[in-house]
């Protein structure tokens, strides 16, 4: 598949999966009263869930793979925890290095900026690591 088709459908899963996790997350603060780090944490296992499910059987379904589903899913939940960090360390910096504290500046610093890197790595990583095409080695 060619490297711009597999970016547009890894983006198009990822704006999906950024949907959930956002909804999710919103409903769990202003509708549950939840903190946002509980908050971050569940919309974190949904968004994981949807997304492995999604890039494997769409984004990279045109490769021919060494690795079985539970071997896959064990390599995407790891770049996925290094990729859900990000989140939880931006909220970190935004409430106690800035000292901004509000549910807005949480969106920015988890969901815009958090999410925003993590979407990078993940690709990255998911395109050299997890569902690596054989054919292209």
């Amino acid at each position: 598949m060619p490297a711009r088709l597999l970016f547009v459908r890894y983006t198009f899963v990822g704006f999906l999966v950024f949907v959930l996790h956002v909804s999710v997350f919103n409903l769990l603060v202003v509708v549950m009263d939840s903190n946002a780090y509980i908050a971050q944490s569940v919309a974190t296992m949904f968004s994981i869930s949807t997304a492995f499910a999604a890039h494997r059987l769409w984004t990279f379904s045109a490769g021919i793979y060494s690795l079985g589903w539970g071997a896959s899913a064990l390599r995407f939940l790891g770049v996925q925890l290094i990729g859900a960090s990000l989140p939880f360390l931006f909220i970190w910096l935004f409430r106690n290095v800035l000292e901004l504290k509000s549910l807005l500046w949480d969106n920015v610093a988890g969901n815009i900026v958090g999410l925003g890197l993590a979407f990078v790595v993940r690709f990255l990583l998911s395109k050299t690591w997890v569902f690596r095409n054989e054919e292209s080695d």
